[in-house]
Parts: structure tokens; C-alpha cells; sequence
């Protein structure tokens, strides 16, 4: 049950940085993994 509610802390976050961080969408589209490099 832990693993699924980091997930969705996560993918909730990307969603609020890429809202609310000036230039945070170019710097998703620049690096492919943030979390675990070659996984996600």
C-alpha cells in the first residue's frame, strides 16, 4: 500500500511543480528520469 500512495504523491507533485515553478516544464522536458535514474 506504501509504494501506491508515494506514486500518487509524486505524480501529484509534477503536477503542482509544473503549475506553479517557472520553468520547471522546461526542465521536465530536458530530464527524461527525476526520481531513479533509467526507472522514472
Amino acid at each position: 500500500m506504501y509504494p501506491i500512495i508515494v506514486v500518487i504523491r509524486i505524480l501529484n507533485e509534477e503536477k503542482l511543480l509544473s503549475k506553479e515553478l517557472v520553468g520547471y516544464e522546461k526542465y521536465h522536458t530536458k530530464v527524461k528520469y527525476r526520481l531513479i535514474s533509467s526507472i522514472w
